[in-house]
């Protein structure tokens, strides 16, 4: 599954979502478990984020709301069902739990910076994600 892929999840179904994960060292940032609201505009949260341009350009994207209440946007983690998201969690060898607003404002656990995307972090791997797009266009479809 892609960043903002829905990949079969419909509005209402239960999802759990990953700020990052690299399956090969068996460790992964998770957020949360959490309902598909729908695709919708997010709204412009500064001028840096992914968010603020998909604001600008009007653009719909899923948004994910947590249990924790908190609201996640598909261009922001990885997320899939909460089926998929569980299992993929229980092969885990560590799983840090973070909230999105610790993600947002950098709040990244020491050790972990490469798997939040920082330094060369990876995408999830192809047999729990889908197999990985090629280019950008593709993948903040």
């Amino acid at each position: 599954m892609e960043k903002t892929i829905t990949n079969g999840v419909k509005p209402g179904e239960r999802i759990g979502a990953w700020l990052s994960i690299l399956p090969d060292e068996g460790r992964g940032i998770f957020l949360g478990f959490g309902t598909y609201v729908g695709d919708e505009v997010p709204p412009n949260e500064g001028s840096t984020s992914l968010t603020a341009f998909l604001s600008g350009e009007r653009r719909p994207n899923p948004k994910l709301l947590l249990d924790s209440g908190e609201v996640v946007w598909g261009c922001e983690c990885w997320w899939g069902s909460e089926a998929a998201v569980k299992a993929e969690k229980d092969r885990m060898k560590e799983v840090v739990q973070l909230t999105m607003a610790e993600a947002r404002a950098g709040k990244i656990p020491v050790g972990w910076e490469s798997h939040a995307g920082m330094n060369g972090g990876s995408a999830p791997a192809d047999d729990f994600w889908g197999p990985g797009k090629k280019n950008d266009k593709d993948f903040w479809s």
